[in-house]
Parts: C-alpha cells; structure tokens; sequence
C-alpha cells in the first residue's frame, strides 16, 4: 500500500510540472508556437493520465487494504485493479519518451536557431566592418594650415590698413601744406602791392615836396614824369624778381607736393590691389573651409545615422539571442527535471519487479504469461505476481 500511494503522488506531481513547465512556453517565439501547442497538448494529456493513474492507485491501494483487513477476501478485485495501474505506468513510461523525443527536437530547433542567428551576427558584422573599410576616410582633411594662412591674411590685411591710414593722413597733411603756403603767397603778394603802393605815394610825396621846396628856392624844375618812370620801372623789376622767387618757391613746393601725392597715390594703389587679393584668397579659403565642413557634418550625421542602425539590429538580436537562451534554460531545468521523475519511477519499477520476484517458480510462471500475454495481445505488458498467504497469485 505504501508503494502505490507514493507512486500515486509521483504520479500527480509529474502531472503538475508538466502543466507548469508548458506555461513559459507562452512566451517562445511564432516559430515553435505549433510545437509548444502540440507539447501543451500532451503534457495535459500525460497529466490527466497521471491524475488518473493517481486516482486507480488510490482505489487499488484501498481494495488491497480493504482485502486484507477482511482476511483477504477479495483478492481478484485487488489483482484485476493492480493490473490496470501496471499497465497504466507501461502508457506513462512511453509518453514519457515520446516527450523526451519532443523535448530533444525543441533543443535540438533552439541550438539550429542559435547558430543561425549567430551566423547572421557574423555576417552582419563582417559586412559592417567592410563597409568602415571601404568608405571611411583615411584621415580628417587637416584645417591647421588654412587657420593659420587666415590668421596670417588677417594680420596683413589689420597692417595695410594701418598704412593706408598712415598715408591718407600724409596725403591730407600735403594738402593742408599745399593750401597753407597758397594763403601765404597770396598775403606776400598783397602785402608785396601795399608796401609798393606805400613807397610810391611816399615817394610821389617826397618829390612833390621836393618840387614845392625848388619851387619856393627857385630851384631848377626836375622832370617828374621821368622820375616817376624810374620810380615805377624799378618798382617793377622789384614786382617781378619777388614774384619769380615766389613763383619758383611755389612750383617747386608744388612739384615736391606733387612726387609726394603720386607716390602715395601709386603706394595705396599697390596696397589696394594686394588688399584685394588678400581678400579674395581669403574668400577662397573661407568657403573651402565651409566645404570641408559641411562635408565633415555630413559624413558625422551618416556615420552616426549607421551606427544607430546597426547598434539597434545588434540589440534586437541579442534580444532574440538571450530570449533563446532563457527558452534553452528553461528547457534545460524541465529535462533536468523529468529526468529525475523518470529515474525515480525507474527505481520505483525496479524495487516492485524485485518484491514480485521472491522465488524461481514465480520467474517461470511469468515467463509463461509474458509468452502468452505476447502471443495473445500486440502491446508487451510485464506480469505481475502478488503472494497472497502460501499461494501465488499472477495476473497482468
């Protein structure tokens, strides 16, 4: 009696992990779905037949208990009940394998999947690494140079302007010279005029004196007409030489003012045209700057948008790859598992075949029943022997 209630519990737990151990299979992917329904199928099919395995041993056990509380009294319904639970476990033993099969199919589905996917991973990566081989650049193109050719444009250009400055000022200081030394002669010339229009009317005066005094003397009469001749002839060529040396001073003032106008004129030209090509050198370098960079922002923007792709594909794929391996796991731990059940319900059958065997004549009347029994009926089923007192009693 002990032994069919354990085998009752046995029964019943096996029932219980395999509807429990179906339960992650929920989570597996549409790939195996058809199989983890058609296990889920069987795994209740082996679990009702556990529960009623469990409930027969549970009859059975209480016939037998029922029969030898009553001297054994009823001993055919006793053995005609053990009977139907060793055929039971024969039916439990073979779903068992037949789930074991299946179990070994999955795994060998998962670990196919595995390396397929680990194949994928591979390529993808080779493919990867290729396409950094063949379109990365070699190098970043060096801006150092063009910075400090800029640097050095702009520093001629803040230095020429300094000098067209400097000699704006000069040109504007030559200028302001050349109008001084026009307001100058013009105040000589004027002042030229009145000094001579002074002398002569002092002069007039002096002879018209003079006259009055010959006159009131008797002096001899001087020719004034000729006097004033002289006098104007010698104020004259006083006029004449003052204006020469004035006019000498001045054009050579002017001739000076002049070199100095034209070179400055020639030198700001020169500085213009090179201010010029400074300028549009640096226009040139600046949008080949730009160029670069919008170049360099665009193959940022692409090298980034790829990184993101592929690390996204790589994260979905580990994703899959660890879902496959908690699947593994799982599966792992429900073999384990029903590993265990099976070799406990392999001692247990041991340890029963060992108490149906207590003598020789027993062995032979099982043989003949395992003879007949398989010339009788297709399915091989193990006769039992129960001693029931000093008589033996067989039955399948």
């Amino acid at each position: 009696m002990s032994h069919h209630t354990n085998y009752s519990s046995c029964g019943s737990t096996k029932a219980s992990h395999h509807s429990g151990s179906h339960c992650p299979s929920k989570n597996m992917s549409s790939v195996n779905r058809g199989s983890s329904f058609a296990n889920h199928k069987k795994s209740s099919g082996i679990s009702q037949g556990g529960n009623l395995l469990s409930s027969s041993h549970h009859g059975t056990s209480n016939n037998q208990h029922s029969c030898s509380s009553a001297a054994h009294g009823n001993s055919h319904g006793g053995i005609s009940s053990h009977h139907k639970s060793s055929s039971r476990s024969a039916l439990l033993s073979f779903n068992e394998k037949e789930t074991m099969h299946g179990l070994n199919d999955r795994l060998a589905t998962y670990l196919e999947r595995v390396h397929s996917l680990e194949q994928e991973n591979a390529g993808l990566e080779r493919r990867i690494c290729e396409w950094y081989a063949n379109n990365a650049p070699d190098s970043l193109p060096d801006s150092s140079q063009y910075f400090r050719e800029i640097q050095e444009l702009q520093n001629q250009v803040a230095s020429t302007a300094v000098d067209r400055a400097s000699i704006v000022l000069q040109i504007d200081n030559s200028q302001q010279a050349a109008d001084e030394v026009l307001c100058i002669e013009n105040i000589v010339l004027k002042s030229c005029h009145s000094v001579t229009f002074i002398k002569e009317v002092n002069a007039l005066r002096a002879q018209l004196g003079t006259r009055v005094n010959v006159e009131m003397n008797a002096a001899p009469s001087v020719d004034l007409n000729r006097v004033l001749s002289e006098v104007r002839e010698e104020y004259e060529n006083l006029m004449e030489r003052n204006l020469r040396d004035v006019e000498g001073m001045f054009f050579t003032r002017s001739a000076e003012l002049d070199r100095e106008v034209s070179s400055g004129a020639a030198q700001l030209q020169s500085v213009n045209n090179e201010l010029i090509d400074l300028k549009r050198s640096a226009q040139t370098l600046e949008i080949e700057l730009e160029s670069q960079s919008h170049l360099r922002s665009a193959l940022q923007g692409s090298l980034s948008e790829t990184e993101a792709t592929y690390s996204s594909q790589i994260s979905q794929l580990q994703c899959m790859i660890n879902n496959i391996e908690a699947q593994l796991s799982q599966i792992r731990s429900d073999t384990e598992q029903q590993n265990r059940e099976y070799q406990i319900l392999m001692d247990q059958k041991t340890h029963l075949e060992m108490e149906i065997r207590p003598s020789s004549p027993s062995v032979l009347v099982c043989q003949m029943l395992k003879c007949c029994s398989m010339y009788c009926n297709p399915v091989y089923t193990v006769p039992i022997v129960q001693r029931c007192g000093n008589m033996l009693t067989l039955y399948k």
